[in-house]
Order: C-alpha cells, then structure tokens, then sequence
C-alpha cells in the first residue's frame, strides 16, 4: 500500500528545500569546526608560544588540528624521561619551581610558569606530564550539539520555505 500525500507542485518546493539545505548544512557544520577552533585556543590562551590551529574539511568532515609537538605532549600527557643537555659539558639551566598554565579536562589557561632560583644541573629525572586531555574534553562537549546545530539550521529552512 503507497499513501500519495504531496499536493501539486509541494513535490518541487520539497526540491528546493534539499536543493537549499547542502550550503545550509555546510555553513551549520563550518560554523560548529570555528567554535571547536575556539575552545581549542582557549586552552593556550597564554602560554607565551601559542600553535596555530586549523580547520580541514575533507569529503563533509571537518576537522581541528594543529602540528605543534608541544601541545601532543600537553594534550597527551608525557612518560618520567631523563633531560640532559643538548650540549655536553654545558649543564642544563632552568628555575627551581614551576605552576602548570593548564588542568587536565579543563578547556582554559591561566597564568602560571617557571619561577624560584635558578638550578643548574647536567640530567633531571622528569616525573611526566599528567595528559591535559583537551581533544577528548572538547569532543565530549560538542559531539552531542552538532545535532542541535543542525536541527536550528533545518528548522530555519523550512521557515524561510514556508512548509
């Protein structure tokens, strides 16, 4: 059993509200990757050597990423290493205490850095760096508005189209 339900010519304003709603749905899911964008740069907001973050879209998925070695490590979180000089014989120079800029599942930096005496050393035992988990956090966060994002945009549509 079929149920006819488009009246004449609904058939073609149906055409053109999915004619319409590509651009529309690109522009709602460009419009989330620039958000995501945005708490990622929250999260070096100030560190002195801020990564450059970029949007990819590939094939209708968008991506945020960044090359920046550091912020893997950051992000990740790192194992205990030993830290010896680059050059031998010259020994290692840094400042006795230290205040992490970020927390771990927190999109956001705050002041901090290096502070106390000067140390000199030729190796340091590095206890690791605890993963501040940016990527994960700020998945969990907008994985479950996309949808909402999407809906606004076809709600929108469908007003503009008067169905």
């Amino acid at each position: 059993m079929s149920v006819k339900f488009l009246g004449k010519g609904l058939g073609t304003k149906y055409a053109k509200l999915a004619k319409a709603a590509k651009p529309k749905l690109l522009e709602a899911m460009r419009s989330v990757a620039e958000d995501v964008k945005e708490d990622f740069e929250k999260t070096v907001e100030t560190w002195d050597t801020k990564p450059e973050f970029n949007i990819r879209e590939v094939r209708f998925r968008w991506s945020v990423y960044t090359d920046d070695q550091i912020y893997a490590y950051v992000d990740r979180g790192t194992k205990p290493h030993t830290i010896r000089p680059k050059r031998p014989g010259y020994p290692l120079a840094f400042q006795s205490g230290y205040v992490a800029k970020t927390i771990p599942r927190v999109i956001a930096s705050r002041p901090g850095g290096a502070s106390g005496p000067m140390v000199f050393t030729y190796e340091v035992h590095h206890p690791g760096t605890e993963a501040r988990e940016f990527t994960a956090t700020i998945y969990e966060k907008w994985n479950p508005l996309i949808p909402e994002r999407v809906d606004e945009m076809l709600k929108e549509l469908l007003e503009e189209a008067d169905l």
